[in-house]
This record gives structure tokens, C-alpha cells and sequence, in this order.
């Protein structure tokens, strides 16, 4: 797997188009490819495609790409002024494997995930007995939003920490929620265009491993609904207890 950053310049007109439309920042990304979305439409699987939009403590915007094949990002040549040029290695790209190596029953990670908490509603079965697919609607509020973390832990073979539980770590901090602003595009598809907008949720914390499996599937292939669209990454940080 490989981890791409990419520092862009908030003055180009490209970037503030794609920054505002999630749909566009995805288009944008998948040209790092040789395959084509609307040719293959398992595109976004094939090559592992997550991506999260961060800002620097300069308020300067980044946007973390993870693949499972190596990106080619000599396209953005052809948007001049897109990447911001600092002086630091722009596009960034490094292997994840280091990272996976160190996973394993028991391993202790910072971590930082944004998700997009959701439930589907209005799935029983038609009068024809056909199941239906049903609708996302966002969960609300600390409480729900904490339930769906600690959910997807457990499906995803991790524990979240708290204060208390982890012996020789200093200050390991509970879950933060940060509540960022929804995340809109437009797509077009064989019924017209439609808008898009998903419920934006930051959480930061700490986690210890408990089935290495199910937890380098997690980091593989994200966690949560609208992957697609800049959610489900998600990006951890090996820490040690203290002795």
C-alpha cells in the first residue's frame, strides 16, 4: 500500500473547485491511474482508493491519498499552480508496509479516522417479497455518533481506549469528536444530476489491536459508507507504553 500527500494551493481555482465538491476532488485523484472509473466501475476497489482532506497548523490544505497500487501524479503538471510549492517534497509518497509489519495482536495506535456515521432505514422486504436496498440517513449527536464508532471497532478488530485502561501510557486521551462542516459535490448519472451531501464526523483517539486480520482489512479498505467521497480512511500512528 502506498500513502500520498499532497499540499495544495488554496489560491488555485482548480483546488478551491475541487476542496467545494467532493465529486470533482474524487475525479481528480482517480487520473493518478491508467484505469478509468467510468470504464471499469469497480475502479475505486481495485486500486484501494481513500482519501481525506487536512490542514496544516498554517491552515494550509492537504489532502492524505492511500492506494493499493503506486499513483502517478505527473497529471497535475497540467494544473499549474495546484500544488503549492513550499519548498517540501510535493506530491509526498511513501510505503505503507513498514506500517503494516508492525501489526499485531495487542499493538497499541493513535488513530484518526473521518467518518460518515450512518444508518440505512426503510430496508424490510416489498409486498413482492424483494428485499430493498432502503436509504442512509445520518446519525445526530455524541451519543449515536460514539455507538457507531465502538460498533465498527468491534466489527473491525480494534478497541477504542479510554483514560484508564491502558497501563504505562501517559495521558492517553478518550475519543475527540470534531464535527466538520458537511461535505457537498454533484454527480451525474442516467437520472440527471444529483447533489450530494454527507454528515461529516472527525474522531481522534487511541486504539489497541485485538484480530490482526480484521484490523489490516479495516486500514485496507476503510471503515464506514461514502468512501468515495473523502470519508473512511483510516490513519494510525504506532505509540508505546511508557515502562
Amino acid at each position: 500500500m502506498f500513502l500520498s500527500r499532497l499540499i495544495l494551493n488554496p489560491m488555485s481555482r482548480a483546488v478551491q473547485r475541487d476542496l467545494s465538491d467532493c465529486q470533482q476532488m474524487h475525479r481528480t485523484l482517480c487520473k493518478a491511474f491508467d484505469q478509468h472509473p467510468e470504464r471499469d466501475p469497480a475502479f475505486r476497489a481495485n486500486v484501494g482508493l481513500l482519501w481525506r482532506v487536512d490542514s496544516s497548523r498554517e491552515g494550509i490544505p492537504l489532502v492524505l491519498v492511500q492506494t493499493r497500487v503506486k499513483p502517478e501524479w505527473s497529471f497535475l503538471e497540467c494544473l499549474p499552480g495546484y500544488l503549492l510549492d513550499d519548498g517540501r517534497m510535493n506530491p509526498g509518497l511513501r510505503s505503507l508496509e513498514p506500517l503494516l509489519e508492525q501489526v499485531r495482536e495487542g499493538a497499541l495506535f493513535r488513530f484518526c479516522l473521518r467518518a460518515n456515521p450512518t444508518k440505512k432505514i426503510d430496508t424490510l422486504s416489498k409486498p413482492d417479497e424483494k428485499h430493498r436496498n432502503g436509504r442512509r440517513i445520518p446519525l445526530i449527536g455524541e451519543k449515536n455518533e460514539i455507538s457507531w464508532l465502538y460498533g465498527k471497532a468491534t466489527a473491525h478488530g480494534f478497541e477504542i481506549l479510554k483514560h484508564d485502561n491502558v497501563e504505562g501510557l501517559p495521558l492517553v486521551p478518550a475519543v475527540r469528536i470534531i464535527r466538520e462542516p458537511h461535505s457537498c459535490g454533484k454527480r451525474t448519472d442516467s437520472e440527471g444530476k444529483k447533489h450530494l451531501t454527507f454528515h461529516a464526523v472527525r474522531f481522534e483517539g487511541c486504539l489497541r489491536v485485538t484480530n490482526k486480520g480484521s484490523f489490516i482489512s479495516a486500514l485496507k479498505g476503510g471503515i464506514g459508507s461514502a468512501k468515495a467521497y473523502g470519508f473512511g480512511l483510516l490513519s494510525v500512528v504506532p505509540i508505546k507504553p511508557w515502562h
